[in-house]
């Protein structure tokens, strides 16, 4: 689902009668919004964690993956997800530690999204066989 914001430009009146009906009308011009990923979710998966969120931007040249074991600041910058790309694989975990996991997409300007509201696992100390 891609979201839009809406940007309305008032032209200013010319001096030509004919137009100033056409002038006085705003016009609407739509751009596509740097929205947030959401609904992140993280799966222990033995010796990694496998990522997984929602694409809500339409306009990003990719995804900016952080992460921080809970109580230390600030997050890292574990990895990018090239544009449309909605999965991560951490293999850099330690078992027993609980992280926290951001997201944001990435515009190529350098412009980020407000990160996707976070995600706690804890990779397995005894995996399930």
């Amino acid at each position: 689902m891609n979201a839009f914001a809406l940007l309305f430009l008032t032209l200013a009146v010319p001096s030509s009668p004919q137009s100033v009906a056409a002038a006085a009308a705003p016009r609407t011009i739509v751009t596509p919004e740097l929205a947030r990923p959401a609904d992140l979710r993280g799966m222990p998966c033995g010796t990694h964690v496998d990522l997984r969120w929602k694409d809500r931007s339409s306009v990003e040249a990719e995804f900016v993956v952080r992460r921080r074991a809970v109580g230390v600041r600030p997050f890292d910058e574990l990895g990018l997800v090239p544009a449309d790309g909605t999965r991560f694989r951490d293999t850099s975990v330690v078992l027993g530690t609980t992280y926290e996991y951001r997201v944001a997409a990435r515009r190529a300007d350098g412009l980020e999204s407000p990160a996707s509201k976070p995600c706690f696992v804890t990779p397995n100390v005894n995996p399930p066989v």
